[in-house]
């Protein structure tokens, strides 16, 4: 009986797995965004929010509802987004476009997917450390590549109604 030496399948065996996880094997997750009918304006996924739900998972899709005030209130840590873009659409199902690059686009869209940490206790935010991932949907008027799409004012009256901030600075 002839014996199988390691060194000579040990690099079939990693190709064999290289080859499989590209094959669509891979962490991606496709987020599926819901945004009430009518809503514009800022929206939040507020992680490790107390009384929160966890995140509706199935298979490879997250799909995030948000409330008329435009926050998802989860239980869950931050998870961070791989893969294809986010959907954005309504309640009632019409599809919002995720526009990647802003500044060219003029029209309703959804964009601008960043994840903020708020330390808590801070001259800003006097409660609990805040983690979000923020979107805008509506309006997007073409702007300067330097320009911010979102009026900063959006910004410091969203967190202020939403989560109790003081004006804050660091958006800019």
């Amino acid at each position: 009986m002839r014996k199988i030496r390691l060194y000579r399948v040990a690099p079939v065996l990693v190709v064999l797995l290289l080859v499989v996880n590209s094959c669509g094997f891979d962490d991606s997750t496709q987020w599926i965004m819901i945004v009430p009918d009518g809503y514009e304006g800022l929206v939040a996924i507020h992680y490790e929010c107390p009384g929160g739900k966890p995140l509706q998972r199935n298979s490879r899709t997250v799909t995030v509802e948000f409330d008329h005030a435009g926050v998802l209130c989860t239980s869950d840590s931050h998870l961070p987004s791989r893969g294809p873009l986010p959907e954005v659409r309504t309640s009632s199902g019409t599809h919002i476009p995720y526009i990647t690059r802003p500044y060219e686009f003029k029209g309703f869209g959804a964009c601008c997917g960043r994840t903020s940490v708020i330390g808590g206790e801070t001259t800003y935010n006097p409660g609990n450390t805040l983690v979000l991932d923020l979107y805008w949907v509506g309006h997007i008027a073409a702007s300067s590549a330097d320009e911010s799409v979102i009026p900063k004012n959006e910004y410091d009256l969203f967190f202020r109604e939403r989560f109790g901030l003081k004006e804050i600075d660091f958006l800019d």
